[in-house]
């Protein structure tokens, strides 16, 4: 959840800014500026989650590893930080073309693979995170601080790629193409989520099965589904 202590919002807030701002920064030299937002806010979203928790493992088990309680925790605040936009601002359900656009342009969107000035935004972030979770005294403090983080930054980086661009139209136009882009949003969290568990969680997964052995379940699954 989002909802921090009040104190340490302003020792967040500067960083979570600097990262907005040069997220946009970025943005505006493209000119499908609001899909470049998008790739660098997914790049952000994990890149920040998987900082942290790698520095929270190593802060109270002595080593940077990724374990599968950390990749549950980061996989449920991406999912959470959606859903919390969706309820605060009392986003309608989106409509089955709606979500059809969305994941067409999800699918479309660039990747980015390093993006050295961001980097160092969100490690002085990361950095400021763990300072912070050290107070709150039980590992997983990162992943409200974390949710903090990227519901602030995702609004913001949106509202300013899109800052002006419906002048001219109507208010109430205005109004719900704002909601639709808001949605869009909601569902661009759910969807980074199911990314990283395509591209890390689901390996990890793998790699345990190796190791241990199909669940057994899954084997019963597969009988039943052929028994006539």
């Amino acid at each position: 959840m989002p909802y921090i202590k009040p104190q340490d919002k302003p020792l967040l807030n500067p960083h979570i800014h600097a990262l907005r701002t040069e997220i946009v920064a970025i943005a505006k030299k493209d000119p499908n500026d609001m899909a470049t937002a998008f790739a660098l806010l997914h790049y952000a979203g994990i890149r920040l989650e998987q900082e942290a928790a790698l520095d929270a493992t190593e802060l109270s088990h002595g080593r940077r590893r990724l374990r599968y309680w950390i990749y549950a925790l980061t996989d449920g605040v991406l999912m959470q930080v959606g859903r919390e936009l969706i309820r605060k601002k009392k986003l309608p359900e989106p409509s089955e073309i709606q979500l059809y656009q969305f994941k067409k342009f999800f699918r479309s969107l660039p990747k980015y693979a390093d993006v050295p000035k961001m980097n160092l935004l969100i490690c002085d972030l990361v950095n400021k995170i763990m300072r912070i979770e050290i107070g709150y005294g039980y590992d997983a403090a990162f992943a409200g601080l974390c949710n903090y983080s990227l519901t602030t930054l995702g609004p913001g980086v949106v509202m300013d790629i899109y800052q002006k661009s419906d002048a001219g139209i109507a208010r109430g136009a205005k109004r719900s193409l704002r909601i639709a882009l808001l949605q869009k949003l909601a569902h661009f969290w759910w969807d980074t989520a199911q990314v990283l568990y395509n591209t890390e969680v689901a390996r990890y997964e793998d790699q345990a099965r190796d190791n241990n052995g199909e669940v057994e379940i899954y084997e019963e699954i597969d009988r039943w589904l052929e028994e006539d």
